[in-house]
C-alpha cells in the first residue's frame, strides 16, 4: 500500500504541449493534472510512477524545469526563507560591478568565478577581491547600486511567500550596502551580509563580516539561517533556502526545502531541487498555493 508521505507532485515549468499532457496522463491516469500555458502539475503520484515518468518522459524533455516535490507541498509548512543575493535575487555580482567601475573587472571576475565554483576558500577570495578596490571613492557604491537588475520572477515569488506568512531574508557573502536596497525593494524581513569598509570617503580595500565580525562564508550562512529561524520560532525543517554558489551549499542542504538557481555545476548537482531553465518564478510553482 502506498503511504501519503511517499506520494509526489510532478511540477513542470516551461512550454506545455498537448503531447506532453497526453504522455503523462497515460502513465498516471488516476492523477489529477493541473495545466496552465507555461506549467503543469501532476498530483499525488507514487514512486514507481515517478520513475517511469523520469525514464519515459523527462529524459527527453528540453526547455523546461521539472521537479518531483512532496505531494501538496505547501507554504503553510514553512516559516522562513533565506536567499543568496548576487546572481540569485538580482542578476548582478555587485563586487564585479564595483570592479568594472574601478577598472579592475577582469582581475576580480576571475577570482569570483573560481570562488563560486568552490575552487577557492570564500573568505580568502573575498578579501583578495576587495583589496583590489582599495582607494575607490565611496560614491562608487551608489553607482554600482544603480546598475542592480532584479532577477525575473524573484519579487513576485517572494510576494507569494509573504502572502502565506513566510518571512524572507538575504544571507549573502555580498555587501550590506547593496542588500539593504534589495531587501527593502523586495519587502523582505532582513539581511545578513558583509560590509565594505570606508574611511575618509574611500574604500580601504577591507571588508568585515556582520556587525563587524567574522566574514560571512558557507558555514556562516547556515548559522545565520539557524539563528534567525530560532528567533522566529521555526525549525530548520520549516526553512526554505536558495542560491547559486558553492558558499550556499550548507544553507541549501540544511533547509527543509533547498534549491539551486541557475547554479554552478557543483551546486546544481548537490541541491535537492534546481532551476536551470526558467525564471525565479519556478520556485513559486513548486508550492500548491500558486495553483489555487
Amino acid at each position: 500500500m502506498t503511504t501519503a508521505c511517499s506520494l509526489r507532485d510532478l511540477v513542470i515549468s516551461g512550454p506545455v504541449t498537448d503531447d506532453l499532457c497526453a504522455a503523462l496522463s497515460s502513465l498516471a491516469a488516476e492523477a489529477r493534472l493541473l495545466r496552465e500555458e507555461n506549467r503543469l502539475r501532476l498530483c499525488a503520484i507514487d514512486e514507481n510512477t515517478c520513475e517511469t515518468i523520469r525514464r519515459d518522459v523527462l529524459a527527453n524533455l528540453t526547455g523546461c524545469d521539472a521537479a518531483f516535490v512532496p505531494a501538496g507541498l505547501s507554504l503553510k509548512d514553512f516559516r522562513c526563507a533565506f536567499f543568496d543575493m548576487d546572481s540569485t535575487l538580482i542578476g548582478n555580482e555587485c563586487i564585479d560591478e564595483l570592479a568594472a567601475l574601478h577598472d579592475v573587472k577582469e582581475q576580480v571576475a576571475l577570482i569570483t568565478e573560481r570562488s563560486m565554483r568552490g575552487e577557492l576558500d570564500f573568505e580568502h577570495s573575498l578579501r583578495e577581491r576587495v583589496k583590489l578596490l582599495a582607494g575607490a571613492p565611496a560614491s562608487i557604491i551608489d553607482d554600482a547600486a544603480a546598475l542592480i537588475r532584479p532577477t525575473p520572477g524573484a519579487k513576485e515569488t517572494l510576494a507569494l511567500f509573504h502572502a502565506f506568512g513566510v518571512k524572507t531574508y538575504i544571507a549573502s557573502g555580498g555587501f550590506t550596502q547593496f542588500a539593504e536596497i534589495v531587501a527593502r525593494d523586495y519587502g523582505m524581513s532582513g539581511f545578513v551580509c558583509n560590509r565594505l569598509v570606508i574611511e575618509d570617503g574611500r574604500l580601504t580595500g577591507e571588508a568585515t563580516g556582520p556587525a563587524g565580525g567574522k566574514v560571512l562564508d558557507r558555514a556562516g550562512k547556515r548559522r545565520t539561517m539557524e539563528v534567525i529561524a530560532q528567533l522566529n520560532g521555526a525549525s530548520l525543517s520549516q526553512c526554505i533556502a536558495g542560491g547559486d554558489g558553492a558558499n550556499d551549499l550548507e544553507m541549501i542542504g540544511a533547509a527543509g526545502f533547498g534549491f539551486a538557481y541557475h547554479a554552478k555545476p557543483i551546486v546544481a548537482q548537490a541541491a535537492p531541487y534546481k532551476i536551470s531553465v526558467g525564471t525565479f518564478s519556478v520556485a513559486g510553482d513548486w508550492f500548491i498555493e500558486s495553483w489555487t
